[in-house]
Parts: structure tokens; sequence; C-alpha cells
């Protein structure tokens, strides 16, 4: 049981940071709390990284690793961050972790079967995804835009998710999570050029915290879950994690960060259960 834990301590940690960069998304650009996290994870991923590393041995997993990097915590993240401020954590999170299923059906390109309990997870993630986006009084615009940029933040991790069972297969779980990070950084100076954005964060506290969980999020959150990919594999890993969504709905009522509703808790057991089916059967 002990090497379950590993992907479970991870879907804790990522379920409670979600809220808090929501928070801090608010106050400060979405982009510049996410460049920021990834800052501070690369100094303690580097810091772990001289201390434990084996070494670079075979660098080519370091390509998947930025490919990773790039769509998951540079893009995918990002809008992911912007659509927990438009519609919620408790909204964007259920939508994002369709991206299982996503997984489970874009799988017939390579010659896997699309089956009736597959075809049934599809139906039951469109309906909780409907739930979801029904629009409620003056904040529909906004929840709209919410989860349309939930949904393209889901394709982000799709392919970013992807990159990881061949990066560490050949490069040590340290050097990943440390290249991904750096691949993330990396495409935020980009964006954030690109966009005119700057990266002052002016609330001292804002700092601290974004600090705080950087390190908690993708210095520890992240290095655990890839290390448990290469421990138990990618399947029985995203089953564990895929728990996330319902966490975060527990925490943002129990901190009363947000008011959830009975019909998006509803929508949240219709994606999970959408989840299990895809998986299990």
């Amino acid at each position: 049981m002990i090497c379950y834990l590993p992907a479970f301590i991870a879907a804790i940690i990522w379920s409670y940071s979600i809220l808090v960069y929501r928070d801090l998304s608010i106050k400060t650009n979405a982009l510049v709390i996410n460049i920021w996290r990834l800052i501070y994870s690369v100094i303690f991923l580097t810091l772990l990284s001289i201390l434990f590393s084996s070494g670079l041995e075979d660098p080519t997993g370091l390509y998947f690793a930025a490919i990773s990097g790039f769509f998951t915590l540079g893009i995918g993240d990002s809008l992911y961050f912007y659509s927990c401020v438009y519609a919620g954590a408790s909204v964007a999170t259920p939508i994002i972790y369709t991206y299982i299923i996503l997984i489970q059906l874009t799988a017939t390109l390579y010659g896997e079967r699309l089956t009736l309990s597959k075809f049934l997870a599809s139906i039951l993630a469109f309906l909780g995804i409907y739930l979801l986006a029904r629009k409620k009084g003056d904040e529909g615009k906004d929840r709209i835009k919410g989860i349309i940029l939930s949904l393209i933040a889901m394709v982000m991790w799709v392919i970013g998710q992807t990159a990881i069972k061949p990066a560490v297969i050949s490069t040590d779980v340290i050097n990943v999570t440390l290249f991904r990070a750096l691949a993330g950084v990396f495409t935020l100076i980009v964006i954030m050029r690109i966009l005119g954005v700057k990266w002052v964060i002016e609330d001292k506290s804002v700092h601290v915290r974004t600090s705080f969980f950087g390190i908690l999020d993708i210095g520890i959150g992240a290095l655990l879950y890839i290390f448990s990919i290469s421990l138990i594999g990618l399947s029985l890993t995203v089953i564990l994690t895929s728990l996330m969504p319902l966490f975060t709905q527990i925490l943002a009522v129990a901190t009363k960060r947000e008011k959830v509703s009975y019909i998006e808790f509803i929508s949240a057991i219709l994606i999970l259960l959408a989840i299990a089916i895809s998986i299990y059967y």
C-alpha cells in the first residue's frame, strides 16, 4: 500500500494549491503567479538535483520533459489559473480532469478499441460539463469563458502528461521534474514578453505564498506524481490523482473560498464516475 502514497499525497497537495492560486490570481496576473511559482520550484529542484540526482547518463528523457513543461506547466496551468478566476476552482478542476477520458478516446488512433464503457464515460463527462456550464445570473458570461479556458487547458494537459512516460524511462525523476519546470519558465518568459506582462509582484505576502506553494506544488507534488509514474505506472497514478477534483470541491466549501451548489457537486461526481468507468472497465 505504501507505493500508492506518492500519488495520493500529490492529489491532496494539488487540491489545496489550486485554491490558493485562484486567490492569488485574482490579486495578481495569473501569468505572474505561474512564472514565480515555477522559478521558486526550479531553485528548490536544482538543490535536490545537486544533492540527490544520479546524473544524466541518458539525457533523452529531458526532451520529453521539456515538451511536458511547455504544454502542461507553461500553457495549460496558466489557462487553468485563469479558468479558476472566471469559473471557480470547483468548476475548472473537474472539467480539466476529463483529460483522462480524452486520453482513453485518442488511444484508438494507435489501434486500441473504443469500448462501450469508454463511450458511456464520454456521455457522463459531457453531462457533467453541461451542468457546470449552466448560466447562473450575472456570472454566466465569466463562467462560460472559464469553462472554455478549462477545456483548452485540458488539451494541453493531454499532450504534456503523455510526454512524461517516455521521459522517466531514460532519465531520473528529479531531473525530469526540474527540466519540466525550466521549460515552463522559458515558455512563460516568451508569452509574457509578447503580451507585455511585467513580472512584478508588489505585495510581499503574495510573493511569500507563491514561493511556498510553488515549492509544495511543483517541487514536491509534481515530483511525487512523476515518481509514482515510474513506480506503479501511468494508469494507476492517474486513477489515484483523479481524486483531486473531489478534494477541491470539499476544500472549496471547507475553507469558504467558494459556494458550491448541489448541481456543481453532482457534476463533479458524474465526471469522476466517467473517469472511473473509462479506466476500470
